[in-house]
């Protein structure tokens, strides 16, 4: 039996980890995200960084195994303006069922971005 994931560390995307990102995008995530491919995602994760750095709020991070330190997975809390699902997340195949994510610290991170606009 594989041990469960339990606690997380989010580490801030950026242009630095942009290629980690992807290589966890995986083929297997595209159906349910309604992705056609990692180009096209590559280009929204460059869009959502270019907004950052023109100083709109945005919350966009890996999720590491804060026990191993390997990254398993994306979340970012959108803007409701911006975006009908606001809470975008997934995990790579490979830690389906094994990760469990802290709701509660993301519904305090998705009040902190909100209270910035």
């Amino acid at each position: 039996m594989e041990k469960k994931l339990k606690e997380v560390l989010l580490i801030c995307v950026d242009e630095h980890n942009i290629e980690t990102y992807l290589s966890l995008f995986s083929p297997a995530l595209w159906p349910y995200l309604h992705v056609l491919n990692s180009e096209d995602e590559k280009e929204y994760i460059l869009q959502c960084l270019n907004r950052k750095k023109r100083g709109v709020p945005t919350f966009l991070y890996l999720i590491y195994d804060a026990n191993t330190n390997v990254p398993v997975g994306a979340v970012q809390i959108r803007l409701p303006h911006e975006n009908k699902g606001q809470l975008y997340c997934w995990i790579n195949e490979e830690y389906w069922g094994r990760v469990m994510c802290n709701l509660r610290f993301l519904k305090r991170q998705s009040i902190t971005l909100m209270k910035q606009i």
